[in-house]
């Protein structure tokens, strides 16, 4: 997509190497601890197969959740168009907040975990509240006209306020 006139965009990854680790020495644990345990299993050599089977679909969905996880972002763009976002593999195609639909906006402190629910994508049930964070405590909380409600995570405070006053005076 071609955006032009850019006053602000950030990009956030999911950063959680040491998650990944542990996952991945546990499920390295349990296929040591298979193999070396082989010959005390007194089990059918087909269940033992089955087994196998099963520890297979779980490495398989574990690689995927990784592969998930590991090259999923979120962007956002200010510009004199309005706010665009997307959140791959969630959102593939940029959302725009318009500023003719934006009733007030603040940028603050909040706690991912607690008050939206974690880090990602994060709409609420009825979709009246949209969190978009990656990493750090600090937001830009934007109200709609229609009572919908927009989180963005920021790492980068200064420039996100300079840009939203920019695309407010200019609408």
């Amino acid at each position: 997509m071609n955006i032009k006139g850019v006053y602000f965009t950030e990009t956030q990854y999911y950063k959680t190497a040491w998650v990944w680790l542990i996952a991945l020495l546990i499920e390295s644990t349990i296929f040591i601890m298979l193999i070396a345990d082989y010959d005390k299993f007194d089990i059918e050599k087909f269940a033992l197969v089955d087994f196998y089977i099963m520890w297979g679909i779980f490495s398989i969905m574990f690689l995927g959740l990784f592969f998930l996880f590991r090259y999923m972002y979120i962007e956002m763009i200010i510009n004199s168009e309005g706010v665009h976002y997307k959140a791959p593999p969630m959102l593939n195609k940029y959302k725009i907040i318009e500023p003719h639909n934006i009733f007030n906006y603040s940028i603050g402190k909040y706690k991912p975990i607690t008050e939206v629910g974690g880090r990602g994508y994060k709409p609420n049930s009825k979709k009246t509240q949209i969190a978009l964070t990656m990493e750090g405590n600090i937001g830009l909380k934007i109200k709609t006209k229609d009572g919908k409600v927009f989180i963005f995570g920021t790492l980068r405070e200064a420039a996100l306020l300079f840009a939203m006053n920019k695309l407010m005076e200019n609408s």
